[in-house]
């Protein structure tokens, strides 16, 4: 009988459960030598996972919990693939997924001059980077792994268990979190006092990059100075 090698299979690095512990001892820092009660949290994309389990896990510590284009519950079929520990990402990989989000025909909403810039300081932040062809930065697979069971239906945390006052804001053109997705995850935050969807126009899952990211921020400020309970 013919044999076969079976490559195996590291765990992947930097799960949502981890990475809330590490919220965690950030915050205790941070109450301790602010003499603060509570903090408010702002998070993006698969960090809405590792913020909405602490924030659910610790609801006497948070004030206000941002989920800027959030990672919500899927019901796609199959079963989450396995990962390796970490994956390398090339600068032509972030430009082609930055550049992507945009919908055919419309212009770009992420000015080049500043990719010019971000891209290669991107890579410049691995210094294991140049002993690669092409240079590329090495990132922790955890992240994925999280997204792929969350969108087959295993989310690592239960929106129902936060209580604290919540946002979730996000780009007309985000397809990481889909009016669905949204409309799921507000639905499911049964326990926030306050809870609001914004959506800009004209912006991306990355809109924090690009030239509407001002309305990213007013909004984002405006909610974290209070005074809607």
């Amino acid at each position: 009988m013919a044999r076969r090698t079976v490559r195996p299979v590291s765990a992947p690095l930097g799960r949502a459960e981890v990475a809330s512990q590490q919220i965690a001892a950030a915050v205790d820092y941070i109450r301790e030598t602010r003499a603060m009660a509570r903090v408010s949290l702002v998070a993006h994309s698969w960090g809405t996972l590792a913020a909405g389990r602490y924030a659910g896990d610790h609801a006497d510590q948070v004030d206000r919990l941002v989920l800027f284009g959030p990672v919500a519950l899927r019901a796609l079929p199959g079963t989450p693939a396995d990962s390796m520990a970490w994956a390398v990402v090339t600068e032509a990989d972030q430009r082609r997924r930055f550049y992507g989000y945009v919908p055919a025909g419309e212009p770009p909403v992420l000015a080049p001059r500043h990719f010019a810039e971000w891209g290669p300081a991107y890579v410049a932040s691995d210094p294991t980077a140049a002993s690669r062809t092409p240079p590329s930065v090495v990132v922790p697979n955890g992240p994925g792994a999280d997204i792929d069971q969350a969108w087959r239906g295993q989310l690592p945390y239960d929106p129902a268990r936060i209580s604290a006052p919540t946002l979730i804001i996000r780009g007309a053109w985000d397809v990481v979190t889909t009016d669905a997705d949204a409309r799921w995850l507000y639905d499911a935050l049964t326990a926030a006092p306050v809870k609001r969807d914004v959506k800009i126009d004209r912006a991306t899952h990355v809109m924090h990059l690009e030239r509407g990211r001002r309305q990213l921020y007013r909004e984002v400020s405006g909610f974290l100075a209070g005074g809607d309970r």
